[in-house]
């Protein structure tokens, strides 16, 4: 290492003391680690308490998740369901439809 660069690299190191040493940069330091700090709690907090209300619904027997949910419904009889019948003649239906479109050419 040259002269020129070790007598940089002091003024380098001498800049960044004075830096973390002056007073702003320490509150600054400290301020910010106080609202990490806050920011992990919060969270912690958060997560337990959300834990103890899902504890709280399973308990008393209410769904949480959609297949929870969908066990619940009740199916649709087929005479009431028109599910079937689209399945069915869907796809006549559909033939019909690009029979129309196309005209009486075909």
């Amino acid at each position: 290492m040259s002269a020129q660069q070790e007598q940089r690299s002091a003024t380098f190191r001498g800049q960044l003391a004075r830096f973390f040493t002056h007073p702003a940069t320490i509150v600054a330091l400290i301020v910010i680690l106080i609202v990490g700090m806050l920011v992990v709690r919060v969270l912690m907090v958060g997560s337990s308490r959300l834990e103890r209300a899902v504890a709280r619904i399973k308990a008393t027997g209410e769904p949480l998740t959609f297949q929870e949910l969908e066990a619940l419904r009740p199916a649709v009889p087929d005479n009431q369901n028109m599910a079937p019948l689209i399945s069915r003649h869907g796809t006549d239906i559909k033939n019909f439809r690009k029979s129309r479109m196309a005209g009486p050419l075909g």
